[in-house]
């Protein structure tokens, strides 16, 4: 999958975060240039807009779910939040701060990308359906980078569990997260170990203090990686550019969003019988003057139909553009 537009959202960050100026191609192949700005982590401030505030309480009341969400503006540092502080269970966003560990690892030298990992059938995941599981059930031997891609781009369980495996499991995950400053986030169980706890659980699942996050901690962490706070330059670059080439979720924080809009996000999903749900979307947004938009939206135990839950999510993003951009500015 070509990662074009991803190296030209990622040239602007870099100007705009780290304070360097760029120049990157516009659409007509001129140089435009970009200038020094605060971080992502830059003094945060609410809008306290009554107007946007009422929105996501009406959109919460028509999910017929909780809904949480933590949208910042970088490099403004202006913030817009609706139960920003509540915990809500995490699903496969979490597979952000997996592959933050791996990056970070990389970096250190302890792995590289190119180390061969061998997936014994025992190692299968239940996934999306098209997944490494489902292609190479008897096995196969993949590399961390396909590994990271597929449980990015594609949510893969069985990548996430072979990459937790190889990065300190979620008590290594979970101390990468608290190295960046951010608590309020916490990663306990694999997949394997969340699959069968959905079901076991059923309607306390959602209740479950175990991985959960705050909307206000997975920005907080998105926020550190935008600056290139969390990790070198090359590893920012890589983890966005699998972030940047998300498949699933269409239907949520994208569809909110202006035709062609860059998005840099991870998904997550689950449900049971006992209506316990998670619907979320979290990522980075590229705008159209240079700088971003943060997002955390989580929508719990919603007693609406799937593709209400979702379309409840591009509602999110749409009101965070009217916030920060206006709604003439799309």
């Amino acid at each position: 999958m070509s990662r074009l537009p991803i190296f030209r959202a990622l040239l602007l960050l870099l100007a705009a975060c780290n304070g360097r100026s760029t120049a990157a191609p516009d659409a007509r192949g001129t140089g435009v240039t970009t200038s020094a700005a605060p971080t992502a982590t830059a003094s945060a401030t609410d809008t306290r807009d009554p107007t946007y505030e009422a929105a996501l309480a009406a959109i919460e009341r028509e999910s017929g779910g909780v809904l949480g969400v933590t949208a910042v503006h970088v490099p403004s540092g202006r913030r817009l939040s609706h139960r920003g502080g509540e915990s809500f269970p995490m699903a496969s966003t979490f597979k952000v701060a997996v592959a933050l560990a791996l990056v970070r690892r990389v970096e250190r030298g302890e792995l590289q990308l190119t180390d061969m990992v061998h997936l014994a059938p025992d190692d299968m995941r239940p996934g999306m359906g098209n997944g490494i599981a489902e292609r190479w059930p008897r096995g196969a031997d993949l590399a961390l980078v396909d590994l990271a891609e597929a449980m990015i781009e594609q949510s893969d369980n069985t990548a996430c569990d072979a990459l937790l495996s190889r990065v300190g499991g979620p008590a290594g995950v979970t101390a990468v997260v608290r190295e960046q400053g951010v608590s309020g986030l916490r990663v306990d169980r694999s997949e394997l170990e969340l699959g069968r706890d959905v079901e076991a659980e059923g309607a306390g699942f959602s209740r479950d203090v175990r991985d959960q996050t705050t909307p206000d901690a997975m920005a907080k962490l998105l926020g550190r990686i935008l600056a290139g706070e969390a990790t070198g330059p090359a590893s920012k670059d890589e983890l966005l550019g699998w972030m940047h080439a998300t498949q699933t979720g269409p239907a949520r924080l994208l569809a909110g969003l202006p035709h062609g809009t860059t998005l840099m996000h991870k998904t997550g999903t689950y449900s049971n019988d006992a209506g316990s749900n998670a619907t979320n979307d979290v990522g980075i947004v590229a705008l159209n003057d240079r700088s971003f938009l943060i997002v955390a939206a989580y929508l719990r135990d919603s007693t609406a139909a799937p593709a209400v839950r979702e379309a409840t999510l591009a509602k999110v993003a749409s009101v965070a553009m009217d916030a920060f951009v206006g709604p003439t500015r799309r």
